[in-house]
């Protein structure tokens, strides 16, 4: 079993650096109870699950790891909260969190990848049947699956260009020349020159 990390106090000002905390109180609710934290240094409070997806959850933590993989096994979001016995805007917000905590996770951990080949695409998102359709820009390496890049917006040469130019940033400065798999689209070819 893999030994849990010390929690630290998540406030900025803080050093961090120091694990001088002590046990402060048990946190009660109607499905579990948790532990809280008292930092020695700035004298505050804090729970263990502090910056994860679970802080404040009012739900057990299976129930939410059960909604984000009905999601990305492609349910809707008013289907999984359906079966699940949730309001469909619970289920919105727990996506939407997890969603920007993968976004987060992603900007600080992909970094410096060595891609042997990239495969890129742009795939339309329709938001609602009155809105125009989203693009969503993607880049996965191709032997590794790794997703390193994804933006949203409009198919112009500006968001085509931004999505090669951070797809480039997250690769190893001095590897070699990658090969890109993309489709026809117009502003592809005038990107990668």
């Amino acid at each position: 079993m893999p030994r849990r990390s010390l929690p630290r106090c998540p406030r900025p000002n803080c050093s961090r650096k120091a694990t001088t905390y002590t046990k402060h109180s048990l946190l009660k609710s109607r499905h579990r109870t948790q532990r809280r934290y008292r930092c020695l240094t700035c004298d505050k409070t804090f729970a263990a699950n502090v910056g994860t997806p679970y802080h404040r959850m009012r739900h057990p933590a299976k129930l939410f790891d059960q909604v984000i993989a009905l999601s990305t096994e492609g349910n809707t979001r008013v289907g999984i909260s359906r079966a699940l016995g949730l309001s469909p805007g619970t289920v919105s917000r727990w996506i939407e969190k997890a969603s920007a905590h993968a976004q987060a996770f992603n900007e600080v951990n992909v970094d410096k990848v060595e891609p042997v080949e990239f495969q890129s695409d742009e795939l339309k998102v329709l938001v609602s049947k009155k809105s125009r359709p989203l693009w969503a820009y993607t880049s996965i390496e191709v032997w590794s699956r790794l997703w390193t890049t994804t933006l949203v917006g409009k198919r112009t040469l500006r968001n085509t260009l931004l999505h090669f130019r951070d797809m480039k940033s997250r690769c190893c400065k001095d590897g070699p020349r990658i090969p890109i798999s993309t489709d026809a689209f117009k502003y592809n070819a005038r990107v990668m020159v």
